[in-house]
């Protein structure tokens, strides 16, 4: 149903866009909008260094981009989903497609993990369907949260 391709220069608007969607903003811990300078400082250095890791989803019968996956220098996993495909059961799907590309792209055993606002119902419900298990609740910065574990490769992951 999806399949995943490496951000490219021409995905900076795209991207930009779904960064500054105003329940994307609400749902992140940086709730401030994106400036297109700082998108353009952020973007130019994560293609450069492919720290993030941004992919972006698209379906495989017509290539219509649908989100965006990014994986931090410290496996922190974002996701998110263009307007037009929320609320649809297509985040679910998704992010357990975007979890076996991971695993057959890299072929070896680590975790990724997953910050979720307490409030962000939707993207815990996504998370734990997907197999991420929780490490527990934290507060930080004013912020309560989720941390989730999901382990690739051969450690553990049943």
């Amino acid at each position: 149903m999806f399949r995943f391709r490496e951000a490219q220069e021409s995905d900076i608007w795209l991207l930009y866009n779904w960064a500054n969607d105003p329940v994307v903003r609400a749902m992140s811990f940086n709730k401030s909008k994106i400036s297109e300078e700082e998108h353009k400082s952020w973007f130019k250095n994560a293609l450069a260094c492919q720290n993030p890791m941004i992919y972006v989803a698209e379906f495989e019968e017509n290539g219509t981009a649908v989100g965006t996956v990014k994986l931090d220098q410290n496996q922190v996993i974002g996701i998110t989903l263009d307007v037009e495909y929320r609320g649809k059961g297509l985040a679910t799907p998704l992010l357990k497609r975007f979890l076996q590309f991971i695993e057959n792209r890299f072929g070896y055993s680590f975790s990724i993990y997953a910050y979720i606002k307490d409030e962000n119902f939707a993207s815990i419900s996504t998370f734990e369907k997907s197999g991420f298990q929780l490490q527990g609740n934290f507060e930080e910065k004013g912020f309560k949260f989720k941390k989730y574990e999901y382990k690739c490769g051969n450690d553990g992951n049943e």
